[in-house]
């Protein structure tokens, strides 16, 4: 008798768990659930064609450091983290054809402690703690090269992450790491230069470089997707609690 009654009781608090288990789910998932939002840096060429162009042709290997301009993240209603979902660049407006690159990535991003203009040449003194691979395969970038004659084109020479970056910019800039080999054709984006307040970039012709010969003021204009991670509103953990209790009541009668 009693180990029927503890088998029925087993099988009601297996389906408490399942069913609280829904249902906190439900509740959160409805709280990570938000509009996709985009942030562009350097900022005031969101719209505006760039100063310069990055050619890296001639170079099918290298790596090069980029620190982003945090002024994007600073001016979204949402203050909290956001996860990075797409990374988007343009070619530049010279171009009057569309191009494909080949090549292979291996892509990291990471919340470093320095600022534009402070990068070290030293590739590993810059990553932060959280540094986390977000792409790593070959694969061809290519753009339909829509826009302006003489720019800006549109931002559709891009990736999406193989997984979402969790940052926060209260903690940090934004930096990724680009290990780019077997590189083939032209690569011609829109670039800014001159700005080491807001960004900076550092280069190796090496993808197995440790240290970059080459250092500047400038920067790929990138477009970033990014997604707020808001916290739950009290009426969901109001829920969430209730859920709890109604289970814990079950389970000791």
């Amino acid at each position: 008798m009693n180990l029927v009654l503890f088998q029925q009781r087993s099988r009601c608090g297996a389906r408490g768990v399942i069913a609280l288990s829904v249902i906190c789910f439900g509740v959160l998932q409805n709280a990570i659930c938000a509009q996709e939002i985009f942030v562009y840096s350097p900022l005031e060429y969101q719209d505006v064609e760039g100063p310069d162009a990055a050619d890296v042709t001639d170079f099918p290997n290298y790596r090069f450091q980029h620190i982003y301009d945090i002024r994007g993240f600073q001016e979204l209603e949402h203050t909290g983290p956001v996860y990075i979902t797409h990374m988007d660049w343009r070619l530049d407006g010279a171009l009057t054809e569309p191009i494909d690159y080949p090549s292979e990535w291996l892509l990291t991003l990471s919340t470093t402690d320095k600022t534009p203009g402070n990068l070290s040449l030293t590739f590993a003194d810059n990553l932060g703690d959280d540094e986390k691979i977000v792409f790593d395969h070959a694969f061809v970038l290519d753009s339909t090269n829509e826009g302006p004659a003489g720019g800006p084109k549109v931002f559709d020479y891009g990736i999406e992450l193989d997984e979402p970056f969790l940052y926060d910019p209260s903690k940090g800039h934004l930096l990724a790491d680009f290990t780019v080999r077997n590189g083939v054709g032209p690569l011609l984006l829109d670039y800014d230069f001159g700005a080491p307040q807001f960004t900076q970039q550092i280069f190796a012709a090496d993808p197995d470089a440790t240290e970059a010969f080459s250092s500047g003021a400038v920067g790929h204009i990138t477009r970033l997707t990014v997604v707020p991670v808001p916290e739950p509103n009290p009426h969901q953990l109001v829920i969430v609690g209730l859920a709890l209790l109604f289970w814990l009541r079950r389970r000791n009668h």
